[in-house]
């Protein structure tokens, strides 16, 4: 049951696109933002396939546009992204299936220059109020952890994680939503039985003899493991590193916790921290 609900939480993280966008060449949308700016996207008139988003003025001057294969104005546009008290445009680029990735570009029209920040992420990402408080949070849950120690997509612990803007900048508010962490806690060790965390501490390290394959006592010990850990990310996207720790010493297999402390640091700095600050490649957007 655990299992299932990893892996519908996953899927919960992913944005419905807008319902009006364009791909392919197909389909449009349109935003009259505040100071007589137009947001939309339309089928490309040049370009056969592909779509063109673009921000004009009340005169139809063009003051950004940029083309791709399927694009869409995220839902949050015309809202304060991030806290300068201007309305900004959110323009997203969606991958063909299995490729990378999403784009999204922070657009505040009326500035010299209007591309305020780009992000180039492997997940979507969640752009939404949701402490109702008027500031926007980017949220997505960590996708570095998919597959990590030999784990299920299904049983893989996938964190939330929330940033903020100031100005250009982008960081970390994670520690605002620690009852969505708490819950999740919750949930994952009610799935961790006195007696499996037991066995659980007891068992040997890396170097240990592999158990047979489908060995059903291997094979749930495997899915307490990905509870612990669960547990463990929970704690430590919520800053709260001692925590996180802590439930390592209590309930990892005592010859294998330096490794995983390792193998926990090394993955989240290749996660949605490092693509949500790293630099895009160049695009075909125009300012």
């Amino acid at each position: 049951m655990k299992s299932v609900i990893l892996f519908l939480c996953y899927f919960a993280a992913i944005p419905a696109f807008a319902a009006r966008q364009c791909s392919q060449g197909n389909g449009s949308d349109r935003l009259e933002m505040p100071g007589g700016y137009v947001a939309q996207v339309v089928a490309s008139a040049d370009k056969p396939g592909q779509c063109r988003a673009s921000i004009t003025t009340q005169d139809g001057k063009t003051v950004y546009e940029l083309t791709d294969r399927e694009i869409a104005l995220n839902p949050i546009s015309g809202k304060d992204v991030n806290g300068d008290g201007k309305p900004d445009a959110v323009i997203e680029t969606h991958p063909a299936r299995g490729a990378c990735c999403w784009n999204y570009y922070v657009i505040t029209p009326g500035e010299e220059q209007p591309l305020l920040r780009q992000f180039a992420t492997s997940v979507p990402l969640n752009f939404e109020d949701k402490l109702g408080d008027g500031k926007v949070e980017i949220w997505t849950r960590e996708f570095a952890f998919d597959g990590v120690d030999g784990f299920p997509h299904s049983e893989s612990p996938m964190p939330l994680i929330f940033f903020r803007m100031k100005g250009a900048n982008v960081y970390n508010v994670s520690q605002l939503f620690w009852t969505d962490y708490q819950r999740e806690i919750e949930d994952a060790k009610n799935g961790i039985s006195k007696e499996d965390a037991e066995a659980l501490t007891k068992e040997e390290g890396e170097n240990a003899k592999p158990p047979q394959e489908g060995d059903p006592k291997a094979i749930h010990l495997r899915s307490v493991r990905a509870l612990v850990l669960t547990v463990v990310l929970d704690y430590l996207y919520a800053d709260r590193g001692p925590d996180a720790w802590r439930t390592i010493s209590e309930m990892w297999p005592i010859l294998d916790r330096q490794r995983i402390r390792q193998l926990i640091l090394r993955n989240r700095m290749r996660g949605i921290l490092s693509e949500i600050n790293r630099t895009p490649t160049p695009t075909t957007a125009k300012q």
